[in-house]
């Protein structure tokens, strides 16, 4: 591997770090982070848009995971 070829990767995946990151905070912001019981008492009862915020935003971290993966996967064969 060349060094611009591993620059190009380092870059990537402190991109997707960076994404990552940016989404903790999101949640963290909005009290969405720590124990489930004290995140429990935060959503009112049948508040089914904030729910579907909050699996867009792991979702956002699932697609972030995954992509360090392939990218780390793609180099090793």
């Amino acid at each position: 591997m060349t060094r611009k070829q591993f620059a190009v990767i380092g870059t990537r995946l402190k991109e997707e770090l960076e994404n990552i990151k940016n989404l903790y905070k999101e949640l963290s912001g909005k009290g969405l982070t720590g124990r489930r019981k004290k995140i429990r008492s935060i959503f009112p009862e049948g508040d089914t848009f904030t729910l579907r915020a909050v699996g867009s935003i792991l979702h956002d971290f699932y697609v972030a995971a995954e992509n360090i993966f392939e990218v780390v996967a793609s180099r090793l064969r």
